[in-house]
């Protein structure tokens, strides 16, 4: 015979706040998100008017898409200068690898006695040209909706048939 299984409960969220009307607030907030209540019924409750709870409620909302945010990180940051000129530096010290390198293995081939690599040949033949590639115009529709409306974000739906944006002066 089977034992009835135990529903397992979720913990209640840990609030760090303990002001009630906070509380209060947020709870009327997410009642009205839920759909236990209309707003109405939920500023009737708090005891405000309906344009002070949608403008609480609208406060709330950013302060949660806010709060999902990914955290900066602490401590020293890298700016985009720092980091171009360790790169810079980082190319420097390769190349001067790369010659010590080509001149080691030079003075290794003469000791052994064998004759330098033929040099390329770079007049007698024809060499074959490489097309230019066409920009895509899809790309270029998403790249255009990237640039121009921040706050609705773009519509990533391109029609295939659409033409090339126009190029800025």
């Amino acid at each position: 015979m089977e034992t009835p299984r135990k529903k397992r409960q979720t913990p209640a969220p840990v609030m760090a706040s303990t002001d009630m009307e906070a509380r209060r607030r947020a709870a009327a907030v997410l009642e009205v998100m839920g759909g236990l209540s209309t707003p109405v019924e939920a500023a009737r409750g708090l005891g405000m008017s309906l344009p002070r709870f949608y403008a609480m409620e609208k406060r709330a909302l950013e302060g949660m898409v806010s709060s999902c945010q990914t955290l900066k990180r602490k401590g020293r940051q890298r700016s985009p200068a720092k980091e171009m000129d360790r790169l810079r530096e980082q190319v420097k010290r390769l190349e001067r690898e790369a010659s010590r390198n080509l001149a080691m293995a030079r003075a290794a081939q003469r000791v052994a006695g064998l004759s330098p690599p033929a040099a390329a040949k770079t007049g007698g033949e024809k060499e074959k040209k490489r097309r230019k590639r066409r920009p895509s115009t899809r790309a270029l529709a998403v790249a255009q909706a990237l640039r121009s409306d921040p706050v609705t974000g773009p519509s990533l739906i391109v029609p295939t048939d659409a033409a090339p944006p126009a190029a800025a002066p």
